[in-house]
């Protein structure tokens, strides 16, 4: 997520998008998916459109897949 990169303190967004730190980092830790809403109102925290905001999501998801081996591969 963006907050890693931009070095923004995880209290500080919470604060600015309307949601608790426990949430965020729970989101931030791949334990819950994020509603709508909650999309919505991190991404306002953020200064940000959501589209924007997964956007950047997708273009790193595509990263991790394009790391990973394929489940056909031998690991190296």
């Amino acid at each position: 997520m963006e907050i890693r990169r931009c070095r923004l303190r995880r209290q500080d967004v919470a604060d600015a998008s309307g949601i608790s730190r426990a949430y965020l980092q729970h989101l931030l830790a791949a334990q819950v998916n994020p509603s709508i809403g909650s999309l919505i109102l991190i991404a306002k925290g953020l200064g940000m459109r959501p589209e924007q905001l997964l956007g950047k999501t997708m273009e790193n998801l595509d990263r991790i897949r394009a790391s990973e081996p394929r489940p056909d591969e031998p690991p190296p």
